[in-house]
C-alpha cells in the first residue's frame, strides 16, 4: 500500500517494510516572512545597525587607538607603542592616580547620599495623595535641566563676594551675630571644591533616582502593609520589614546607574572648577579631556579612557553580584 508522493517506507529502519509499517513524510517548514516581519524588519535593521555603529565602533576604536601614540595632526603613520600607554599611566604619571582617587572620591560623595536624598524625597511623595504630581514635577526638573545651564546657575550661588550661599550666612550673622565667616571660596578652597561639586550633584540627580524609587513603592502590594498593621506593626516596622526589602531591586537599579555617572561625570567639573583647586577635582575624565584635546595625547586618553571603562565594569559586577538578592511578595 503506497501513497505516491506521500508515504513511503522508511528503508533505513529495520523490520518496517516486513511490518508493514510506512511513514509519512514529515513536510519541511520553511521560513517564508510575512508583510508584518519584514517591515519590523526593514524599519528596525538600520537603526540597529546605526546604533552599533555608534556604540561599539568608537569601542573598539578607542581600544586600537590605546596601543599607539595617536596623533591627529600628524599626516604620517602613528607610532605603534603597545601596552606602554598603560605602563606610562600606572608607573609613570603622578596625576592619574590624583585624578583617579578624587573620582573615587566624589563617587563615595554622590552615592550615599544621593541614594538617601531620593529614597526620602519618593517616601514623603508617596505618602501624600494631594498635590503628588505638583512635588514630582518639581523635584524632578533638575534631572531635565540642561547641565551646563544648571552648573552656571551653582557657580553664582558658590561665588566668594556675592553669591547666595554667602550673602545668606552674611545676613545669619547680621542678625543673630554668630560671627561666621562670609567670604566662603566655595569652588577655590581645595578642602570644599569637590563637596561642593558633589552637592550640586546631588541636587542635580536626585529627581533621577526619586522617580525611580518611586516606581519602586508603588508596586508593594497594599495588602501586605494591612496585613503588617493588623499585626501590630508601625511605621518604622512597615519600613524595615517591608518596604527596604522589597525594594532591593530598586535600590540596586539606582546604586548602579549612580556609581556609572559618579565615574563617568564631566560637565560639572569642566564648568565649575577645571579640575582645580590644585588638582583637588581633577578627575578620570577631565584628566583624559586634558591628554586628549590639550596636548593631542590621543593614544594615551583613550588607555586613560579604556582603564576607565574596566573600573567601572568591574565596579557595576561586583555591585550586582554583591547586592543581588532573591526577593519574592
Amino acid at each position: 500500500m503506497t501513497m505516491r508522493g506521500l508515504v513511503h517506507a522508511d528503508r533505513n529502519e529495520p523490520g518496517a517494510i516486513a511490518s508493514g509499517q510506512v511513514l509519512l513524510h514529515a513536510p519541511v517548514r520553511r521560513w517564508h516572512p510575512n508583510g508584518k516581519t519584514v517591515f519590523v524588519w526593514s524599519v528596525l535593521g538600520p537603526l540597529l545597525l546605526l546604533y552599533a555603529g555608534w556604540l561599539y565602533f568608537p569601542i573598539v576604536y578607542s581600544l586600537l587607538m590605546s596601543l599607539y601614540d595617536w596623533n591627529p595632526l600628524l599626516t604620517t603613520g602613528q607610532e605603534f607603542l603597545g601596552l606602554r600607554n598603560y605602563i606610562e599611566a600606572f608607573t609613570q604619571d603622578p596625576v592619574f592616580w590624583t585624578a583617579l582617587g578624587n573620582s573615587f572620591s566624589f563617587a563615595l560623595w554622590i552615592v550615599p547620599l544621593s541614594a538617601i536624598v531620593a529614597l526620602v524625597l519618593a517616601l514623603l511623595i508617596n505618602s501624600i495623595h494631594r498635590g503628588a504630581t505638583l512635588f514630582r514635577t518639581i523635584y524632578f526638573l533638575p534631572p531635565v535641566t540642561s547641565l551646563i545651564a544648571a552648573a552656571v546657575m551653582w557657580n553664582w550661588v558658590y561665588q566668594p563676594q556675592f553669591g547666595l550661599l554667602n550673602d545668606t550666612l552674611r545676613l545669619i550673622d547680621d542678625t543673630f551675630g554668630l560671627n561666621l565667616p562670609t567670604q566662603i571660596g566655595w569652588l577655590t578652597d581645595p578642602r570644599l571644591a569637590m563637596p561642593s561639586v558633589a552637592i550640586f550633584d546631588i541636587w542635580k540627580g536626585a529627581g533621577f533616582g526619586m522617580i525611580i524609587f518611586l516606581a519602586g513603592l508603588q508596586g508593594i502590594p497594599a495588602s501586605l502593609y494591612e496585613a503588617a498593621k493588623v499585626d501590630g506593626a508601625n511605621r518604622w516596622h512597615l519600613f524595615w520589614k517591608i518596604t527596604l526589602p522589597l525594594l532591593q531591586p530598586t535600590t540596586l537599579f539606582v546604586l548602579v546607574m549612580t556609581v556609572i555617572g559618579a565615574l563617568q561625570a564631566f560637565g560639572e567639573f569642566f564648568i565649575m572648577t577645571q579640575g582645580g583647586p590644585a588638582n583637588a577635582t581633577l578627575t578620570m575624565t577631565y584628566l583624559l579631556y586634558n591628554e586628549a584635546f590639550s596636548t593631542n595625547r590621543f593614544g594615551y586618553a583613550s588607555a586613560l579612557a579604556t582603564i576607565l571603562f574596566v573600573i567601572i565594569l568591574v565596579l557595576t559586577l561586583l555591585q550586582l553580584r554583591l547586592l543581588r538578592l532573591r526577593w519574592e511578595y
